[in-house]
């Protein structure tokens, strides 16, 4: 049972994170994004934004 539950709200939390990544992603559009070393850049599209966040996790 317990893994039932749990798998269940991995999952949900999941689409919470990508929700809020989403989000995130078009607030850095607009307003720029940590480049991860202290500085804010601006970036091209959300794919770029994208690619180098998944860099930094």
């Amino acid at each position: 049972d317990y893994k039932e539950q749990h798998t269940t709200t991995t999952v949900d939390f999941t689409e919470d994170l990508k929700t809020i990544h989403d989000e995130l992603a078009h607030r850095n559009v607009e307003h720029g994004v940590f480049d991860g070393k202290g500085h804010i850049r601006k970036y091209d599209s959300p794919e770029e934004i994208l690619q180098i966040q998944a860099r930094l996790l």
